[in-house]
């Protein structure tokens, strides 16, 4: 399963400590930045057709140190904004 895929359908039912253990521990951060990329892609679409005015800016590219988990965050806060509208179904990542 996609890390994607996973943080979207396990998002409403877990806790975030548990859900960036759970990436962190399974997925590795390359996996995870392509993971993030695509959704932040899917975000911004979803943001623009929408309306959605704002939001935090998500860095596209992380850096440095503590890079996997600065990208779990970046995930978490999108997904945050999109449950915020009522529009986590909009992804293409729900297998509910």
């Amino acid at each position: 399963m996609q890390p994607a895929v996973f943080l979207v359908n396990k998002y409403s039912q877990s806790q975030a400590k548990i859900l960036k253990t759970a990436l962190l521990d399974f997925y590795d951060g390359e996996l995870l930045s392509k993971a993030k990329l695509q959704l932040l892609t899917d975000f911004n679409d979803i943001k623009q057709q929408v309306g959605i005015a704002s939001v935090p800016h998500i860095a596209q590219r992380r850096d440095g140190d503590n890079k996997a988990q600065r990208e779990i965050d970046d995930m978490l806060t999108m997904l945050a904004v999109l449950d915020e509208h009522l529009l986590l179904k909009k992804t293409a990542y729900v297998c509910f």
